[in-house]
């Protein structure tokens, strides 16, 4: 019997990055298309594992949807986390929300919002807004703020349209996947560092936001080339292997005059393993790679895998059907430990660039190549010259740092150099960023045409700032030229803070306006053209 019940598919799609599904496919046959994503699930005091994740998730979901149909949706936020070693601060789950909300999310579903017990009495403590017992936790009033925040902005902040730079990132399906050569010879246990090159694919998208950059996320199989050529420069990373038509994409938009930051890893073959000749994008020859920090962080590993196994026993007593999951979770907690670890590198224009991990060191022959990296006289970064465009290959994981923890131990030597080699890789393309500050932070702005207003989101990662925002693009925002522009604060977690409450695009751009940043907060401003006062009646 057939029920002429109307029903929506809806997927909950997993964030990770070791998804081997394809989203970019998957996408078109769900209403919703919804993601989950949890920054927090290891027992580090660092505020989040993914620095970058609440951010970077979001923003490479926007290019797997049908916009015509498919909102953003944020289907499962972690609320906390079941594991009694692990301590999720509230300001972790609002820094969660907000990275949603600051990249479009039309709605927030939070998992889970109340700690239960099951019929055979055992609790689960997952650390969420409302105990077991229906009490309310701390959770819950700092959950309740943001969506305050929501509520008091409504269509302006729905209707709100976000604005990008001329720099895009491209997520691959295939990125995802863990293949044979990942794992040690045994085939057992998977290599660290292979671990740590998966995830810097999307570290470079982190790095890019902490320095004021907003790039366009797009899914390399589903946009088409017309619409490519509309990009000064994408962000392409590749684990090996590509769809023969998705590779001639790229070929034809250098040919055309575009230009693509690729690397450590470029397509040697199909989907299917079969041999490509990927040459005349990547035409030079790794000769040797060099690993840093194998011994360093050898004891820090095996000190990992013993502390998980003595907490075996405590972890069942919490809670018996716990461990799968946590055993799980935390085999990728344990890769993480592998610290960043290597020497300085110097770029093309002479400034000293601080490489992680490994680099690879490149051999080529008549080629219009010319070096963009170098570590001790040997090439590690070039950049091919082909047909109108270029394609810069890095031998080396850029951004690394930005989706593990050890992002918050970074000394300001490193943070600047960072910047430094971002605006020195980009200028060189004529790319520009719409915001900037002084200090490391990620600026996200939204205009909203009916109300004539600019959203501002800043969301910092890490200890407090006080810095200088900048407009550096104003005709982005949209927003009148020559007219006052009245400053307001429409949400900070810590109370964070400006002194100015009134402004002009001309002085945002050249003077710019001071802030003050409390540790890990999330600090909103609007931007709106000032309604002058009427004049009583006399």
């Amino acid at each position: 019997m057939e029920l002429d019940i109307p029903l929506l598919f809806a997927v909950n799609e997993q964030s990770n990055y070791f998804n081997p599904s394809n989203p970019a496919k998957k996408a078109p046959i769900a209403e919703i298309y919804g993601y989950n994503v949890t920054t927090k699930t290891s027992r580090f005091p660092s505020i989040s594992d993914v620095p970058f994740g609440n951010s970077i998730t979001p923003s490479i979901f926007k290019g797997y949807l049908q916009p015509e149909y498919q909102a953003l949706f944020a289907s499962e936020l972690g609320c906390g986390w079941f594991d009694p070693r692990v301590r999720v601060k509230n300001i972790a789950t609002v820094q969660l929300m907000m990275g949603s909300i600051a990249h479009g999310a039309k709605g927030i579903c939070l998992y889970v919002v109340r700690d239960g017990a099951d019929i055979e009495g055992e609790k689960y403590h997952y650390q969420s807004m409302i105990s077991h017992k229906g009490k309310k936790q701390k959770r819950f009033k700092a959950v309740q703020k943001v969506y305050e925040f929501v509520e008091k902005l409504g269509e302006e902040l729905v209707e709100s349209e976000e604005i990008y730079d001329e720099v895009a990132f491209a997520s691959y399906a295939m990125n995802h996947r863990i293949i044979p050569g990942d794992f040690d010879s045994t085939g057992k246990i998977i290599q660290p560092i292979k671990i740590i090159n998966l995830l810097a694919e999307y570290g470079i998208f982190g790095m890019l936001l902490a320095n004021g950059y907003n790039p366009l996320p797009i899914a390399l199989e589903r946009i088409a080339l017309k619409d490519m050529r509309q990009l000064k420069a994408i962000f392409v990373h590749n684990r090996g292997a590509i769809i023969k038509a998705d590779y001639t994409k790229l070929l034809e938009y250098v040919k055309d005059g575009g230009n693509l930051i690729t690397g450590p890893n470029f397509p040697v073959m199909t989907e299917h393993g079969f041999p490509l000749n990927t040459q005349k994008l990547f035409p030079a020859v790794i000769t040797k790679q060099k690993t840093f920090g194998k011994n360093a962080n050898f004891l820090k590993l095996a000190a990992a895998y013993l502390g998980f196994n003595l907490q075996r026993g405590r972890i069942r007593r919490y809670n018996r059907f716990a461990l799968y999951h946590l055993e799980m979770t935390e085999r990728q907690n344990i890769l993480r430990s592998w610290r960043p670890w290597g020497p300085f590198a110097k770029t093309r224009g002479g400034k000293r660039f601080h490489i992680d991990y490994f680099a690879r060191e490149f051999m080529w022959q008549k080629e219009k190549i010319d070096p963009v990296l170098t570590l001790r006289n040997k090439t590690i970064g070039y950049r091919l010259h082909l047909g109108k465009g270029t394609n810069t290959v890095f031998g080396t994981p850029l951004g690394a740092r930005y989706v593990i923890d050890a992002f918050y131990q970074d000394p300001k030597e490193i943070k600047i150099q960072n910047k430094e080699f971002l605006e020195e890789l980009l200028s060189y393309y004529g790319i520009k960023k719409t915001f900037d500050a002084d200090v490391e932070l990620e600026i996200v702005g939204r205009y909203n045409k009916e109300k004539q207003s600019l959203l501002v989101f800043l969301l910092n990662r890490g200890r407090k700032k006080e810095g200088t925002l900048k407009i550096l693009i104003p005709a982005k925002t949209r927003l009148p030229k020559d007219e006052s522009l009245k400053i307001d604060v429409l949400y900070s977690y810590s109370k964070s803070e400006i002194k100015q409450t009134e402004t002009t695009l001309d002085e945002m751009e050249q003077k710019g306006l001071a802030f003050k940043i409390k540790k890990d907060d999330c600090l909103v401003l609007r931007f709106s053209p000032k309604t002058p006062e009427k004049k009583s009646k006399e």
